[in-house]
């Protein structure tokens, strides 16, 4: 008791002095609500999985942190070798030695519980909190670069699939997390001309987080911003968009092509066969209902690049149609329907912006959702799965198709 009462006081006073730090500002009347939304979504979620979806990420990452926990903390040289050396041959009941990215999130999971006591619900709130924080400071920035128009940070803060999936936890709470205080960063560098050699540190740091946890985030991400910054600094990069923007594809087509030795998966030569084999797998365990149906997809580039159509549209949209009788069937469906025709309306209503910076920030953002759209796609083509894995791509959709409706309101008005 003494232990969640000291966490209770320490969580308060984070949440108080990230409030009070924050200072004046149209957004500010939402941190609370914002805050606190997050924390019950990550309860729910484990609620959910506890009684509902007996099991699943969230319960087995929480069961075997604590064999790790256990165990680790027993000694400096039981510590050393997991925390350190990834060894976990003595671990007993631990189910992720060959699974890198879920073994360091048990390890941080560890980590945390040694403040929580193990309590899943106090280790969930620490989690959403990360996540919020990002968040919340790349709505702050969206605020600055969409000249205050509220309702973008709002999205961000608000919107359903982002706030659920992204609580508790979960290894999607340190990505989005971590991705949003990067792109934030990025920001600050290209647009708002805050830049330091410490924020490139932090970003590099950040980027390493997020390839800990789920690598192709880390490699499009870093692949795109470095294309981005590199294109930035090239004096004479064209006055024309259509230079712009072949300029653009072949520099982010070199920088894509330096990231893939980051992972052994990403490789030109490996990267088809684990899309293929990936949807074949979730293929053979799903319902022919619940999969995105892709024409003849196999292991080469031909097919694949016949699919791209189709998965770009799916990632990012999908499913429009009622794919289970579920509650969770239902939200999804109207949600992806209100991202299309948010789309629909930003592209009516767009305009290309005519400073070169904002330029490539837009070819930049259009490059990072088009391609994990398709990645996503392709490899998990489970409509279930998929609403999930996409909020990777959310926290840059839904500024691309929130900042315009500001100009489609007023043609409504207009016409009324």
């Amino acid at each position: 008791m003494i232990a969640i009462a000291l966490n209770i006081v320490f969580l308060g006073f984070l949440i108080w002095y990230g409030h009070r730090s924050i200072g004046s500002g149209v957004i500010i009347r939402y941190y609370y609500p914002a805050v606190f939304l997050k924390l019950i979504a990550g309860w729910a979620l484990g609620l959910i999985y506890l009684f509902y979806y007996p099991g699943g990420d969230t319960w087995n990452h929480f069961q075997n942190a604590g064999f790790l926990g256990d165990f680790s903390f027993q000694s400096y040289q039981n510590f050393s070798d997991v925390f350190i050396f990834s060894d976990y041959g003595q671990v007993e009941g631990f189910i992720y030695d060959n699974q890198p990215r879920s073994a360091f999130f048990c390890k941080t999971i560890a980590l945390v519980n040694l403040l929580t006591g193990e309590n899943y619900w106090l280790t969930s709130i620490y989690f959403s909190l990360f996540s919020f924080s990002g968040l919340w400071y790349l709505a702050t920035r969206y605020l600055q670069l969409s000249g205050y128009k509220i309702w973008v940070s709002i999205s961000l803060l608000f919107f359903p699939s982002l706030l659920f999936w992204s609580a508790g936890i979960m290894k999607e709470s340190i990505a989005i997390g971590a991705m949003c205080f990067a792109i934030g960063l990025v920001l600050d560098f290209v647009i708002l001309n805050r830049r330091s050699w410490y924020k490139l540190l932090i970003f590099g740091l950040l980027v390493y987080l997020i390839f800990l946890v789920k690598y192709y985030y880390a490699a499009l991400l870093g692949a795109v911003v470095f294309a981005l910054v590199i294109a930035e600094f090239i004096p004479n990069i064209g006055k024309k968009w259509k230079i712009q923007l072949a300029v653009w594809f072949l520099l982010v087509a070199g920088s894509i092509l330096m990231f893939t030795w980051i992972h052994p998966n990403l490789s030109l030569s490996a990267i088809i066969n684990v899309i293929v084999s990936n949807h074949d797998a979730y293929v053979g365990l799903s319902d022919t209902k619940h999969i995105i149906n892709f024409n003849n997809l196999e292991p080469n580039w031909l097919s694949v690049t016949a699919n791209v159509p189709k998965a770009w549209f799916f990632g990012l949209f999908a499913p429009l149609t009622m794919f289970s009788h579920s509650i969770f069937g239902a939200l999804v469906t109207i949600e992806n329907w209100l991202l299309l025709v948010l789309a629909v309306t930003s592209v009516l209503a767009f305009k290309l912006p005519d400073a070169r910076t904002e330029r490539l920030l837009l070819f930049a953002a259009l490059t990072f959702i088009s391609l994990l759209a398709v990645l996503l796609a392709l490899s998990t083509p489970n409509l279930g799965t998929l609403a999930r894995y996409k909020i990777g791509l959310m926290p840059v959709l839904l500024y691309l198709i929130t900042v315009n409706q500001g100009s489609v309101i007023k043609r409504i008005r207009n016409m009324l």
